[in-house]
């Protein structure tokens, strides 16, 4: 129910049963899906999932970069430790010129874990908002 995040429950079928066999509630068994165990990663699956939604699918919208920021910055409040996140939110807000606001959530990212190649990415926008600040 949620693409693009297998956050779902499953299904397990015998796939020469449930062709051959006339549908029966008996040949179709439901998985209960993973769960994040990690508190409030669920939630900002959710809304990290809406903002994928407004950028990739809903972005003929006018105000869809307003919606993709609000949606991470929900993301953000329910799983404040995943730098992504952050570094995510200062490029959307950057996009929207919203420069010092994009500055805070680069530099937010700066005490979060990154990859070498992601935090390449922040400092050179991050080098660019302090262009345009000053």
């Amino acid at each position: 129910k949620e693409s693009p995040v297998g956050l779902g429950d499953f299904v397990e079928f015998k796939a020469d049963q449930f062709w051959n066999q006339p549908q029966s509630e008996n040949l179709v068994r439901v998985l209960a899906g993973y769960r994040p165990k990690a508190e409030g990663l669920e939630e900002a699956i959710r809304h990290y999932r809406q903002a994928y939604q407004w950028c990739h699918m809903t972005n003929d919208h006018p105000e869809y970069l307003e919606k993709v920021l609000e949606s991470v910055d929900l993301a953000i409040r329910a799983y404040p430790s995943d730098g992504h996140l952050w570094v995510q939110a200062g490029m959307v807000a950057f996009k929207l010129k919203k420069i010092t606001e994009a500055q805070q959530y680069l530099e937010k990212s700066r005490t979060k874990a990154l990859t070498s190649h992601v935090s390449a990415v922040r400092d050179l926008y991050l080098a660019r908002c302090y262009d345009l600040s000053h």
